[in-house]
């Protein structure tokens, strides 16, 4: 590389593509008390090096965020970044987003203290590369992955805790939930059709009547009275949410309209649905933990030896990933609108959402390309759960055609 020195900075070039500017000065507060440092571009060997010496000794991670292999290697080959670190401090290096690096990265030094700390983190920015790069995928990829793993855990803290006190409730029922492994044979190799409660479901829901014998119908909580009112009975229905008033939205209108469909049908919930959910289901049932959460992964697989799967954000999530457990030979998702109908719709006619979302969402909307062309109205909401669907569409999907 080629260095030209001023009396602000350097100039490098050599490095990489363009040519950047390295001002004087390391941008690491001292007396910092964050725990986890992201820290974005290497700029020329010495600047890592000072940025890791004048680390707190509060210092317990550091993400290095770099997507050029030239400055890194260059790093790498010039200075010996490990022994600059505070010790104790674990240090590793993100040049692409690859799901298999971001997850080896995340394990190696975020998972052993906990996604909170990196929530938090301090964010070091190398001003003079940050100014040449247009392209900040990797370092958005990073915060879509923070932010993915702590939705993962709950709305919020009290959250948590609800779904841990629900999971302790539901213990009788999780340890008498037969597996989704020994349910397999009954499924597999059928294609399953998971029904959502979106706006569209209107055009085509008369289809899957009399269709109970040629797929596997699984039902979003909010969508299964609607389903039942057309006289459609799905083999399974999912439910996710901790609340009570899910239940008391759910539950006592089916067993009051239909007692006798309800018991011919396999309920899917989680360990932090509230234990009337289970408790009151008339049919067979199965309570599972969230793999996405680390309390249900101990409580429930661990401790109690039940079940975990990757549920997501939604109970459709749920229907996907369980379609993936049962060996579903095809999948197809109807109603999974995540958007407004033209006439400002959330849900379909008679759907429990409907009335909440319209009254809570209405003023938040934000207009994108629609799938079938066109724009749609949709929620943020919604948009991540879109951005979720692919992240299990790319991790589960090789399984099953979509």
């Amino acid at each position: 590389p080629t260095l030209k020195e001023t009396p602000q900075g350097r100039w490098v070039e050599g490095l990489g593509e363009r040519l950047f500017f390295e001002p004087q000065g390391i941008p690491v507060p001292l007396r910092s008390t964050k725990g986890v440092f992201l820290v974005y571009g290497l700029g020329y060997p010495p600047y890592l090096i000072q940025v890791l010496r004048n680390l707190p000794p509060s210092a317990l991670s550091v993400v290095v965020v770099e997507p050029s292999w030239e400055l890194l290697l260059h790093t790498l080959a010039k200075s010996s970044v490990y022994q600059a670190l505070p010790r104790g401090c674990r240090i590793s290096f993100l040049v692409d987003q690859d799901r298999a690096l971001l997850d080896e990265a995340f394990a190696h030094n975020v998972v052993p203290l906990g996604i909170f700390p990196l929530g938090d983190a301090e964010l070091v920015v190398h001003r003079g590369l940050d100014e040449t790069r247009s392209d900040h995928q990797l370092f958005d990829a990073i915060k879509k992955e923070i932010l993915y793993r702590l939705t993962m855990l709950g709305n919020s803290p009290e959250d948590t805790l609800l779904g841990v006190r629900h999971g302790a409730l539901n213990t009788p029922r999780i340890l008498a939930s037969p597996t989704l492994e020994s349910l397999k044979p009954r499924f597999e190799g059928k294609p399953f059709v998971c029904v959502a409660t979106g706006p569209s479901l209107e055009k085509n829901v008369e289809q899957l009547v009399g269709m109970e014998d040629r797929c596997v119908i699984v039902a979003c909580d909010t969508v299964l009275l609607t389903l039942l009112r057309r006289g459609i009975r799905p083999h399974v229905v999912t439910s996710i949410e901790r609340p009570l008033g899910t239940y008391r939205a759910f539950i006592p209108g089916v067993l009051r309209e239909f007692p006798e469909a309800a018991s011919r049908i396999l309920l899917v919930c989680q360990s932090v649905s509230h234990p009337l959910m289970a408790g009151r289901w008339p049919g067979p049932c199965v309570v599972v933990g969230k793999a996405e959460s680390p309390a249900d992964r101990w409580l429930v697989g661990k401790i109690l030896g039940g079940t975990v799967m990757i549920s997501g954000m939604s109970v459709a999530h749920m229907g996907l990933s369980l379609a993936v457990a049962l060996g579903a030979s095809s999948l197809a998702l109807i109603g999974q609108d995540l958007a407004f109908s033209e006439e400002g719709q959330s849900h379909v006619g008679g759907a429990l959402s409907q009335e909440i979302m319209a009254q809570d969402q209405a003023e938040h909307r934000i207009l994108v390309p629609g799938a079938l062309g066109g724009q749609v109205q949709t929620h943020g909401i919604w948009l991540s759960f879109l951005q979720l669907f692919e992240r299990l569409l790319e991790s589960l999907g090789g399984a099953l055609a979509v």
